[in-house]
């Protein structure tokens, strides 16, 4: 995706208060009934009753982090509000940066895409590390056929599938779960295209905690910060290590990454966890609702029933609450130990079988 060049923000950098330093802060979450519990400062509704078919902006941040990487994220990124009309909830596809907690219990800043789509399933998808003081496009495209074609630094890095019709809306801005986060971000040149029209964002912030985080936007361009604190120090990268080759091992190691996700997706009434071992692209095929990314390395595929509803979330528009789902799904590298991938669905306990041979972790 082109985008025009516009002019540097110096002035408005200069206008726009520097309020709190929230790394250092007492914890406090957002519970705003209107706001899902989480924070918010975004550049929203472009392209509203309109139907975009594709929206797009640049990301760059100087500081993104939370004070408790154990329990909180933030996150500096767009949704693309997708059209569904069919459902009362709100359906989007995401892309972005994210720092602080990631799913199985370790920390870091990556990028990330993830979707909400209209049969009441979540996925998220994990890119590569994230850096700071980089100004990076993501771009959401509709693909056709109830598809969205998510791109990274103008590369293709995964297909949102079954999310809808085209578009509804795109927001470009801040996601938090607490206050005592930092950031300082900028979303330039921030566009949306009807039909094969490109179309500049217009000015429209919405924050939920304006006296906690500054925000200025000016043309297509949105600033947000709350200081970055100590410095502009980079997160390190959640660290790799190889599952173990012993099979008891690496049943303790896969319980404690499942034991993590739940908890942050909410998991309650839970039964006993599975796993199998698969590529990634059959696994996500078969059991996280048809979405394609980039790879497909070995994984081991762990499933877990019980009650569970998205991590992250737009601001909702529409009158009814996110779904909860049934089922959680867990994709782990075992070069590394990372997820490379999860997400919630009311998929039934015997696809996971359709992968390879299942054993009980719990």
């Amino acid at each position: 995706m082109k985008f025009r060049k516009t002019l540097a923000l110096a002035a408005m950098l200069a206008a726009v208060p520097v309020v709190g330093v929230a790394g250092s802060a007492q914890a406090s979450n957002c519970t705003s009934a209107t706001s899902n519990g989480h924070c918010y400062a975004e550049n929203q509704l472009e392209g509203n009753g309109s139907h975009p078919n594709a929206a797009g902006v640049d990301l760059d941040v100087n500081c993104l982090s939370v004070a408790n990487r154990s329990t909180d994220f933030d996150d500096w990124e767009m949704w693309f509000a997708t059209d569904t009309p069919q459902v009362s909830y709100d359906t989007w596809t995401e892309e972005g940066m994210t720092a602080g907690s990631l799913q199985g219990g370790y920390q870091g800043f990556l990028w990330y895409w993830a979707d909400m789509r209209p049969n009441g399933t979540y996925n998220e998808h994990y890119i590569r590390n994230a850096s700071v003081g980089t100004s990076t496009n993501v771009s959401v495209y509709y693909a056709g056929n109830d598809n969205d074609n998510v791109y990274l630094g103008g590369s293709l890095v995964g297909t949102s599938a079954g999310n809808g019709s085209g578009g509804l809306y795109a927001n470009a801005g801040f996601e938090s779960t607490t206050t005592a986060a930092t950031l300082q971000g900028w979303a330039d040149n921030f566009q949306y295209r009807v039909g094969s029209s490109w179309s500049w964002a217009s000015p429209n912030v919405w924050n939920t905690n304006s006296g906690w985080v500054g925000t200025s936007a000016s043309g297509s361009n949105l600033y947000a910060s709350t200081g970055c604190g100590g410095g502009a120090a980079p997160l390190a990268a959640p660290a790799a290590h190889a599952l173990p080759a012993d099979a008891a091992q690496r049943a303790r190691v896969l319980a404690q990454i499942v034991q993590g996700v739940a908890t942050r997706a909410h998991g309650s009434h839970l039964g006993s966890a599975r796993t199998t071992r698969s590529t990634r692209q059959q696994a996500i095929k078969a059991l996280l609702g048809g979405d394609r990314v980039q790879g497909d390395q070995a994984v081991e595929v762990i499933q877990l029933n019980g009650d569970f509803s998205p991590v992250r979330s737009m601001k909702q528009r529409k009158a009814g609450a996110l779904p909860t789902s049934n089922t959680l799904t867990i994709l782990v590298d075992p070069a590394t130990g990372r997820i490379t991938d999860w997400g919630i669905s009311n998929i039934g306990s015997a696809a996971l079988a359709q992968l390879g041979p299942v054993s009980q972790l719990s």
